[in-house]
C-alpha cells in the first residue's frame, strides 16, 4: 500500500501534537502561554507564489499547546494544500524528540531547519516549533497508477522562512 504525502504529514503532525501534550504539564500551566495565530503565518500572496490557483479561506484548529491553519489551492493542473503548525508550548522539546527519533533531519544549507515525513519543514522561533507542510496532491491515473508529486522541500523551506518572519 502506498502512503500518500497527506497521510505521512498527518502522522508527523500527530507526533508533534502528541509530543506537545506530553510535555505540556511539565513546562507551563494550560492557558499561561499566549497562542499565536497560525493563519497569520503566511499571506495569500506568499501561498499563491508557491502554489498558483484559487486559494480557500484558511481553516484554523487549536489545542492547549498547538495551533494550525490549512489552506487548499485549486489550480489548473490539480489541487494543492499548505498547512502551518505552531507548537507554542514545548516546541523546543518536541523538535528535540523528533530529531533524536530520526523523524526530523537537518536540511543541508539551511541551518536550524529540518525536514520530516511528507516533506514537512520545521524550525524553532524562540521556543515555538513552526512547521510548514503541503504541496500538490498525488494523482491516480485511470489505470490505478499513483503519480506522486515532486519533492516540495525547497518550496516549503521558503514558506517556512516567511512564516517565521510573519509570526
Amino acid at each position: 500500500m502506498i502512503e500518500t504525502s497527506t497521510a505521512r504529514a498527518t502522522r508527523w503532525f500527530s507526533g508533534v501534537a502528541l509530543a506537545g501534550v506530553l510535555v505540556l504539564g511539565a513546562i507551563t500551566p494550560a492557558g499561561a502561554a499566549k497562542k499565536p495565530d497560525a493563519c497569520k503565518a503566511l499571506t495569500k500572496g506568499q501561498i499563491a507564489a508557491a502554489f498558483p490557483g484559487t486559494l480557500s479561506a484558511p481553516v484554523p484548529t487549536a489545542n492547549p499547546s498547538v495551533v494550525t491553519c490549512k489552506w487548499t489551492v485549486a489550480g489548473a493542473t490539480g489541487s494543492a494544500w499548505v498547512k502551518v503548525l505552531v507548537q507554542f508550548i514545548g516546541g523546543k522539546e518536541a523538535l528535540t524528540a523528533l530529531t533524536s527519533s530520526g523523524m526530523a533531519n537537518p536540511i543541508a544549507g539551511a541551518p536550524g531547519y529540518f525536514t520530516g515525513p511528507g516533506g514537512t519543514v520545521a524550525t524553532l522561533k524562540k521556543k515555538w516549533l513552526v512547521s510548514v507542510q503541503g504541496g500538490p496532491d498525488a494523482v491516480v491515473t485511470a489505470d490505478g497508477v499513483v503519480i506522486k508529486p515532486a519533492d516540495q522541500t525547497t518550496t516549503l523551506l521558503g514558506l517556512a522562512k516567511q512564516a517565521v518572519a510573519n509570526l
